[in-house]
């Protein structure tokens, strides 16, 4: 269950993802470690929180932290990371049309903090512009989710996944620079009509009025696991 639990967190945001990051310890990359903030709309009292990163094959933990009673998130992420932690920046990338500087740039990608309650998996936290959009589907233009992304050097990601089904066209733009360390990474919807949508991932600063929101295990189960 638990292997099931984290493989289903992927899907949430929640790269974790910066919203009411205050922190000044930046140590590589443009971005504090520190996570911080409230989570919108917490009742379920005090919880621990997980950090872990995808890479590229599994879910691995980095960092622990506390969820407070009132919803405040307090969170460090280190400095840096383990070799075997990092996937090489091209084998993650969703399609053949990406290309990635350098390609043998290695990286690794952290969507949510894991929430665990009175000892359980008890569902994940995650930051984007609205609850709804922190999930992977469409819910209106300019709405967007932030991930965290940790690279051992300065690489870069350009090129556009497309695809149709059903007549829905579907138009994923990257224009990612990531710079050594620690990174902010905003997907946003930029086009949406009856007929298809069009999205683009790039690192950011945080956008003002990012918020964490809480997604519990079955929400993240049902949508499965999916993320740029």
């Amino acid at each position: 269950m638990a292997a099931l639990v984290n493989l289903a967190l992927i899907v949430v945001v929640v790269a974790a993802l910066a919203g009411c990051t205050n922190g000044s310890a930046k140590d590589g990359g443009s971005v504090p470690r520190d996570l911080s903030g409230a989570v919108t709309g917490w009742q379920e009292g005090r919880a621990d929180l997980v950090a872990e990163v995808f890479d590229g094959e599994d879910l691995r933990p980095i960092a622990h932290g506390t969820l407070d009673a009132a919803g405040n998130v307090g969170v460090w992420l280190p400095e840096a990371l383990e070799a075997d932690l990092l996937a090489r920046l091209a084998d993650v990338l969703p399609c053949r049309e990406l290309a990635a500087v350098p390609p043998e740039a290695r990286v690794a990608r952290l969507f949510s903090l894991d929430v665990v309650h009175d000892g359980r998996p008890r569902g994940a936290i995650a930051q984007a512009s609205s609850q709804e959009a922190t999930f992977p589907l469409p819910s209106e233009v300019g709405a967007y989710r932030i991930f965290r992304w940790y690279a051992d050097r300065d690489a870069s990601v350009r090129g556009t996944c497309a695809s149709t089904s059903g007549g829905y066209v579907y138009e994923h733009r990257w224009a990612l620079d990531l710079e050594r360390g620690w990174n902010i990474v905003v997907e946003t919807i930029n086009e949406l009509t009856e007929s298809g949508e069009t999205r683009e991932t790039r690192a950011a600063p945080l956008p003002e009025g990012t918020n964490w929101y809480f997604l519990d295990v079955m929400m993240a189960v049902e949508l499965g696991p999916t993320a740029p």
